[in-house]
């Protein structure tokens, strides 16, 4: 699955579309990805409280 991604991000129309819309395409394994997402679990975290917002 990750071969098709990485497939995908080498099309300049779908790079385009997604920089257009204030994305940055990246393409990276499951684990770098799992890795990442960790790292930015606590900064989101720590938004969430600032922002107030509850679940529900």
């Amino acid at each position: 699955m990750a071969e098709l991604s990485h497939q995908a991000l080498r099309r300049p129309e779908l790079v385009k579309t997604f920089t257009e819309n204030g994305a940055t395409p990246w393409a990276v394994g499951p684990e770098d990805y799992a890795s990442y997402a960790r790292s930015q679990e606590p900064i989101m975290r720590r938004l969430v409280q600032v922002s107030g917002a509850t679940p529900g």
